[in-house]
């Protein structure tokens, strides 16, 4: 994909000149037309997302399972931008729209946005390194705003017996002893002493399953901070934990969730370095601490699937010659 951006004198020119190549008709979705600016947020946000930048200046080259990958950012992009316009869609069709309060609150947010990156000139520069304008920061974030309100009116709350089944199911409580690979600066450490880590985990390994006190050792081994502010351990799920927000590093997550109650993992490497992890029983206490926040993550997962319908419904039409020119 070849990313043209615009020469400019001075910072403060910069969203001006953006804008001036927005009116650019990229294609549109259900009759509504997106333009470059649009186009090219989405577009950045996937390469972050599929962390493009590790694959060198050639990485359009790339294949991914015999496709080339700038064709999977696009086509991403697309999805998610039509999402965007989808929900925008349904939400006025629900009698939903952008109140007096919402836009209030849409400036605060940009407001303190500025306030923690600096002057004006900074926050200009932040929207260029994300693939944005002014124009478009406020869509998404409108975007946002509707969604939530979207779910509230169409995703209605669950019952709690199919809360705690959803709880049961998709939640994994574990604790795990972590070996480092790396400093404090996260800086990798020497392959000598790699060596060393890797066979101390497979030891800890050892000693685990031949029956050693799991919780002891988590509490004298574990270089993690968590295990020592979090002694009951993580419950997670796809995605997402409870009690933070976010989820925890993709290999720790999807070994956890595919262990059984009892089982202990092989050492999972990960930038942090070797964990052993194992399953414990889910408690009900933490089922009645966390009711509202599971009860948001299942009604997601439900809006997660009628986005996709909505998606493979929408009529989508695509200036392919105007794309190739990004």
């Amino acid at each position: 994909m070849k990313r043209i951006i615009c020469s400019f004198l001075s910072v403060l020119l910069i969203v001006t000149i953006l804008s001036g190549c927005s009116s650019t008709k990229v294609g549109s979705v259900n009759g509504v037309s997106f333009d470059a600016d649009t186009y090219n947020f989405y577009v950045t946000q996937i390469e972050k997302q599929l962390g493009v930048n590790t694959y060198g200046e050639d990485w359009e080259t790339v294949e991914l399972e015999g496709k080339k990958l700038v064709d999977i950012v696009r086509e991403e992009a697309v999805n998610e931008l039509a999402v965007s316009i989808i929900v925008k869609q349904k939400a006025k069709e629900n009698g939903l729209s952008i109140t007096q309060v919402d836009k209030d609150k849409l400036e605060s947010q940009i407001e303190s946005m500025k306030n923690s990156i600096g002057s004006e000139a900074d926050y200009e520069l932040w929207l260029l390194e994300q693939g944005l304008t002014d124009k478009v920061y406020r869509e998404f974030i409108e975007y946002s705003l509707l969604s939530a309100k979207l779910i509230e009116k169409i995703i209605p709350d669950v019952s709690d017996d199919e809360l705690f089944e959803y709880y049961e199911e998709n939640v994994a409580h574990v604790k795990h002893i972590l070996v480092k690979t790396v400093d404090d600066d996260m800086n990798a450490v020497s392959g000598d002493i790699f060596a060393q880590k890797q066979a101390l985990a497979y030891d800890y390994l050892k000693r685990a399953k031949a029956g050693e006190d799991f919780d002891k050792m988590v509490n004298d081994l574990s270089e993690d901070p968590g295990s020592q502010s979090q002694p009951e351990g993580y419950y997670l799920g796809k995605g997402f934990i409870l009690g933070t927000t976010g989820g925890m590093i993709a290999e720790f997550e999807a070994t956890s969730l595919a262990l059984k109650i009892g089982e202990i993992s092989d050492p999972v490497e990960t930038a942090y370095g070797y964990h052993i992890i194992k399953r414990y029983d889910n408690d009900k206490e933490t089922f009645e601490t966390h009711k509202e926040q599971l009860q948001a993550q299942i009604k997601s997962v439900k809006y997660s699937v009628m986005l996709d319908q909505w998606r493979s419904e929408a009529k989508v039409e695509l200036n392919n010659e105007v794309i190739e020119s990004l």
